[in-house]
């Protein structure tokens, strides 16, 4: 999902008066709407360790379960504690305890949340250049 699509329907949503959290909810639907359709279209490809990083912090934008982040992102437990360690070694993704259940959770930071929108443009540039054909 573009950038600028995300952020003029976030614009949209905010217009229409729906708060920051419900917007961002829409949002994510959205994109797990679109996500589902890749998926079920192609053959998994082997993601580079930045695409991880960036479907990692995605998920992670609304406080969630491990669990849920490590099914979402589809990945092995091993790989995926690594990932999350130095994520919140560096300070992109942070750990809370939540007073309703026992499950920690976690949730990416202003850090994370700058980091995932400069992977996603570089992505977008690195994959534009590679759809066009060379002369």
């Amino acid at each position: 999902m573009s950038c600028v699509y995300t952020w003029k329907t976030y614009l949209s949503y905010k217009q229409m008066g729906y708060t920051r959290d419900i917007c961002f909810k829409r949002l994510y639907q959205i994109y797990l709407s679109i996500r589902t359709r890749i998926f079920a279209c192609r053959k998994m490809e082997r993601r580079s360790g930045s695409e991880i990083i960036a479907d990692i912090l995605f998920e992670a934008l609304e406080a969630s379960t491990k669990t849920k982040i490590l099914h979402r992102t589809n990945m092995n437990i091993g790989s995926f504690e690594k990932y999350l360690q130095t994520l919140r070694d560096r300070g992109l993704m942070e750990c809370f305890e939540n007073p309703k259940d026992m499950h920690p959770k976690f949730r990416t930071t202003e850090e994370g949340r700058t980091l995932l929108q400069k992977l996603r443009e570089v992505q977008e540039i690195i994959k534009g250049r590679r759809m066009k054909p060379e002369k």
